[in-house]
């Protein structure tokens, strides 16, 4: 199995440069045929985003996903760097992991986190 994530969207032009950008993303997938498309994917490694017009503006930017990986610490800085917003800074957390979290361009909420064992 595997499991996809999708944001709502409002800008969709924006927020696919953005994780073109900050988080080397590719655009994978575009609804043909639209200036603006309704619907997208962005794809790295193995992660996948479903990135979704919200026509009524009223779910964008309220959405959140988990991301294990590793060399957490590397990929902090360079997203520090970057001058990607941070809503939670690095942390060693209780639960056995060493994490921080992000937002998109939208707002959507991405934590980026590794198993300290």
């Amino acid at each position: 199995m595997r499991a996809s994530p999708g944001f709502n969207i409002v800008d969709m032009v924006t927020t696919i440069e953005w994780y073109e950008h900050f988080l080397g993303f590719e655009c994978t997938f575009c609804v043909p045929g639209e200036s603006i498309p309704p619907y997208a994917i962005v794809e790295k490694d193995n992660i996948c985003i479903h990135l979704s017009f919200d026509r009524t503006n009223s779910l964008a930017g309220t959405g959140f996903c988990y991301i294990e990986t590793e060399n957490i610490d590397e990929l902090y800085e360079t997203l520090n760097e970057a001058g990607v917003i941070f809503v939670r800074e690095i942390e060693n957390s209780s639960y056995g992991m060493r994490d921080f979290v992000i937002k998109d361009y939208e707002g959507n909420k991405i934590n980026f986190s590794m198993s300290q064992t």
